[in-house]
């Protein structure tokens, strides 16, 4: 395994743990109700019966959502001809090897996806706390930050990984070429 597959995984069920851990052991100390939803500006739409179903949410949406995002890496692996590449004609001519190269940058980028959302729902959940045990009626500013910063990141990152995937693909085919 590469090193920076191996860091991803860390990374990854470091922030798995964090998550439940912290959750579990938050919710005895949360009051009778906690915030439902919030608006786009952070402001707490409705508050709710605090139940452990609703104060996992996170955590198990964290779950189901880098088990998914695993399971397509591995997928990738699996069966490259379902991976949807740039130029997926110079994808299919690369040697097994090489094909390999593109194959790991892909699932590390799916790794790295994983690691953004789960950064994002523990923000997120521990925002939830605060609110909740502070009886504030917004999410603080550091929950805004994370949450609003994510979408422009994952904005510029895709196109960015898209064109990175494209050039190594190409550099690969001519390196092949030679």
């Amino acid at each position: 395994m590469r090193f920076s597959t191996a860091l991803f995984h860390a990374k990854n069920a470091a922030l798995l743990v964090l998550l439940w851990a912290g959750s579990l052991w938050a919710y005895p100390q949360l009051p009778d109700a906690m915030p439902g939803h919030f608006d786009l500006l952070g402001q707490v739409s409705y508050r709710t019966d605090t139940t452990l179903a609703r104060w996992l949410l996170m955590p198990i949406l964290g779950l189901l959502l880098t088990a998914t995002l695993y399971g397509i890496a591995h997928l990738m692996r699996r069966f490259p001809s379902i991976m949807n590449v740039p130029d997926p004609a110079t994808f299919q001519q690369l040697t097994p090897d090489r094909r390999a190269v593109v194959i790991h940058l892909v699932q590390d980028v799916v790794y790295g996806i994983a690691a953004l959302v789960l950064l994002v729902l523990t923000v997120l959940q521990v925002g939830i706390y605060s609110v909740a045990v502070y009886k504030s009626s917004v999410l603080p500013v550091h929950t805004r930050t994370v949450l609003w910063s994510s979408i422009p990141l994952l904005a510029v990152l895709g196109p960015v990984m898209v064109w990175g995937v494209h050039r190594i693909t190409q550099r690969l085919y001519r390196e092949q070429k030679r």
